[in-house]
């Protein structure tokens, strides 16, 4: 007789087929790294990273989280990160675009501990993103100070899933260096938590 995989005496999954979300408001350092897509912006990356919506301008960034030390080691969460989009402000500029590029100033800031305030010439260096060195994709594999959230799911086949609220860079309250021990601690929640997809996202 053959050898046999026996699964009689393995555990059955949990309905939700999932662990236990990571706490709102918890802060911690994690690796960003950017899944591989089929679309180029050439205005931010020659290397095709983004990823396209068939039915609206909207492309963005599918970033993946994975947390560094601390309660919640090596656990991941993942998040899209919007470059464009339809919906447009006053100049015309894309919504998603400006978030986009906020966004993308936290994570080189966060990721070399400086402060958004810092108007230093070596901060304002590190702000300019070479674009023969990779646009956007050369931050794969950064770390970052990161504020979780919760997003609560509007469809009951899919369960809550944790999101990045917000980077945080030097001086904000929270905020881990890098090279420093994560505690992982929980900040106050605050009094408004919105979770509603931001018009930008839509």
């Amino acid at each position: 007789r053959s050898p046999v995989i026996d699964l009689n005496n393995v555990g059955d999954m949990s309905p939700s087929g999932d662990f236990e979300l990571i706490p709102e408001n918890t802060i911690a350092r994690a690796i960003i790294t950017i899944k591989p897509n089929a679309v180029t912006m050439p205005e931010f990356s020659n290397t095709p990273i983004f990823k396209a919506s068939q039915t609206t301008s909207a492309k963005w960034l599918e970033v993946e989280y994975t947390i560094i030390g601390g309660q919640f080691d090596k656990r991941k969460f993942w998040q899209n990160h919007f470059f464009d989009g339809d919906a447009k402000d006053d100049s015309g500029v894309s919504k998603s675009k400006k978030i986009g590029l906020q966004w993308l100033k936290a994570v080189v800031e966060s990721h070399n501990n400086i402060s958004a305030m810092d108007a230093s010439p070596e901060a304002q260096a590190v702000r300019q993103i070479d674009m023969q060195k990779g646009g956007v994709a050369s931050i794969n594999g950064m770390n970052v100070c990161v504020k979780i959230g919760i997003e609560k799911s509007n469809d009951p086949q899919y369960s809550d899933k944790n999101r990045c609220k917000v980077i945080l860079t030097q001086g904000m309250e929270g905020y881990i260096p890098s090279g420093s021990a994560p505690t992982n601690t929980p900040s106050p929640a605050p009094t408004n938590n919105g979770n509603a997809v931001p018009d930008w996202a839509r």
